[in-house]
């Protein structure tokens, strides 16, 4: 006899979320791999020229990883029904990921100063189009969270907030979304990794 845990209705929101990771995990696998095949051969229509790797991606990298535990403390408020907590958190999680977008545009800026751009040179092309991706990722996330940072300051008052938030649709779209932020933070953690172990090798 199957066991009930597998006859119940999957959600199809999951189901998409981890689809649409897994096809981001394989996009930027892709790419790494055609960056490190490019570098190795040297070859096209590009030089590979060096340039010093943006100290600011450091200050990005710290903030990207408070966002996430801002992020992780706003669940935990939300759980304990401290809603002025939650919105604090949440509020302080979108803070962090646009300081993040205009920390990783200095370290663009920085690198164009040093003579390295799109059009003479491959390896910043491959970092700006990488980096610029996961940039339009985080970009999606934050759009999500201000939806999420809206509702909450419409239901401010705190009977509507405890209401709201029995709600199993909110529930689910908070759970979501902090799959893919924590997610999308981890993936910043490798392409920065990356990134860094190709300019010191």
């Amino acid at each position: 006899m199957k066991s009930p845990q597998l006859l119940e209705r999957r959600d199809p929101h999951t189901f998409l979320l981890w689809l649409g990771i897994s096809s981001i995990v394989l996009l930027f696998l892709v790419l790494s791999l055609i960056y490190l095949n490019h570098r190795v051969r040297s070859g096209g229509s590009l030089p590979w020229i060096s340039f010093q790797f943006p100290k600011v991606f450091w200050l990005s990298t710290l903030l990207i990883l408070m966002s996430s535990y801002t992020l992780h403390r706003a669940g935990k408020a939300l759980k304990t029904d401290q809603f002025s907590n939650y919105r604090s958190f949440l509020a302080a999680t979108g803070w962090l990921g646009g300081g993040f977008i205009v920390l990783q545009i200095i370290g663009w800026r920085a690198i164009f100063a040093e003579g390295a751009s799109l059009q003479n040179s491959a390896s910043a092309a491959f970092l700006y189009v990488i980096s610029g991706l996961h940039i339009a990722h985080i970009v999606g996330g934050l759009i999500f969270l201000g939806v999420m940072m809206a509702e909450a300051i419409r239901h401010k008052q705190y009977i509507d907030a405890f209401i709201d938030n029995v709600n199993p649709a909110k529930q689910l779209r908070f759970k979501l979304f902090s799959i893919y932020w924590h997610f999308i933070d981890g993936l910043w953690l490798y392409l920065f990794f990356f990134f860094l172990f190709q300019h010191l090798y």
